[in-house]
């Protein structure tokens, strides 16, 4: 009886952690179009805290400290127009073990399949037109978001460097459409 419940608990323990840490939010934190202002106040209350001081065009968000065990990391760039409105958002996590990056990036393929229906190959070579496939990319689906031409892309990654992320999702205009 006793190896059932270990067996049980260790089963369930990839699950309970990917629910900390990185893991823990499955929605896609910043909106295109949205001004700078009100995307950083969006980031401050999902605990994003920017990294470095403010910069013009690109800005990287990382988490803020939080107390409380943690699996991964993650952090967003947000590239802003002339105008200070989000034309690209990339949200990049970082986990210890290619295993755990695999779980976590099934997840979000699940929830995006559930929130926005089947990956298109279409979109996919529109998204490839456009170079956002990071250095490593083993894996990766696109799907359209809304009626505005966005594309929401989704990258398993092998990196080359210990700290660089291995879960990637860029959301992104379709500038054609």
């Amino acid at each position: 009886m006793r190896l059932g419940i270990r067996s049980a608990i260790f089963s369930l323990l990839p699950l309970v952690l990917m629910a900390c840490g990185a893991g823990a939010d499955l929605r896609f934190p910043v909106a295109l179009g949205k001004t700078r202002s009100a995307t950083e106040g969006t980031l401050e209350n999902q605990k994003f805290c920017r990294h470095e001081p403010r910069q013009m065009q690109s800005q990287s968000y990382v988490r803020c400290k939080t107390k409380g065990f943690k699996v991964g990391e993650s952090w967003l760039v947000v590239d802003y127009s002339e105008g200070q409105t989000v034309l690209r958002v990339r949200r990049m996590e970082h986990y210890p073990t290619h295993e755990a990056a695999t779980k976590r990036w099934s997840a979000l393929v699940a929830e995006r399949s559930e929130e926005l229906g089947v990956a298109s190959e279409e979109a996919r070579d529109v998204m490839a037109e456009f170079g956002e496939a990071p250095l490593g990319a083993v894996v990766w689906k696109v799907w359209r978001k809304g009626e505005a031409g966005h594309l929401l892309g989704l990258y398993l990654v092998k990196p080359d460097e210990q700290d660089d992320p291995n879960v990637v999702e860029v959301l992104r205009r379709d500038s054609g459409r």
